[in-house]
C-alpha cells in the first residue's frame, strides 16, 4: 500500500480567521449576552456542531433573535443585511474571508467603471449572495451553458465560483 500526504490539510487561512473570530467572540461575551452566528460559520458540521455547544447559535432571521452579537460567516453577507442587522441593535463580528473581501474590492470597481457583473454559480451559495450584494443593478448569475449562450454584447466582468469537493 502507498500513503500520500497531500501538499496541504486543515483549515485554508480564511476559515482559520473565521474560527478564530468567532471563538475569541465566544470567550469574551458578557454573562447573558447572546451570540449568534448568520448562517454557518463554515462548511463543516464539526466544527458547526462544535460552536453550537459552546453557545453560537446559527440564526437565518436576525430580527426574531434578542439583541446579541452576530458572527458574520466566513463567506461573508449582502450588504444591506449587515447594515439593517446594526440598525436592529445587534452588534457584528465580520469573519469574511479576506480574499472575499478583496473581490467585493474589485467587484466594486468594476461595477464604477460601467461593467456588468456576470458570476458563474449556485445563486443559491451564501458566498454568492453576498458578492451580488456588490454588484450595483447590473449582474446575473448563471449556473448553466444555457445560461451563458445568452450573454452577449456587453462589457462584462466574469467570477466563476467552485464549489467545494
Amino acid at each position: 500500500m502507498e500513503i500520500y500526504v497531500a501538499n496541504n490539510a486543515g483549515f485554508c487561512f480564511g476559515v482559520k480567521r473565521a474560527v478564530k473570530l468567532a471563538e475569541n467572540t465566544l470567550n469574551e461575551k458578557q454573562n447573558d449576552e447572546k451570540v449568534y452566528s448568520y448562517g454557518e460559520l463554515i462548511h463543516n458540521p464539526q466544527v458547526v456542531e462544535r460552536f453550537d455547544k459552546k453557545g453560537l447559535k446559527v440564526i437565518d432571521d436576525f430580527e426574531k433573535e434578542t439583541k446579541g452579537t452576530i458572527v458574520l460567516r466566513s463567506h461573508g453577507i449582502h450588504p444591506s443585511i449587515k447594515k439593517k442587522m446594526i440598525e436592529y441593535g445587534h452588534k457584528c463580528i465580520d469573519c469574511t474571508c479576506p480574499v472575499l473581501l478583496n473581490i467585493y474590492r474589485k467587484i466594486e470597481k468594476k461595477v464604477e467603471n460601467g461593467y456588468e457583473i456576470i458570476i458563474i454559480g449556485d445563486k443559491n451559495h451564501p458566498e454568492i449572495k453576498a458578492m451580488v450584494g456588490y454588484c450595483g443593478e447590473k449582474y446575473c448569475v448563471i449556473n448553466t451553458k444555457e445560461e451563458a449562450e445568452m450573454i452577449k454584447n456587453k462589457k462584462i466582468y466574469i467570477l466563476f465560483h467552485k464549489r467545494p469537493i
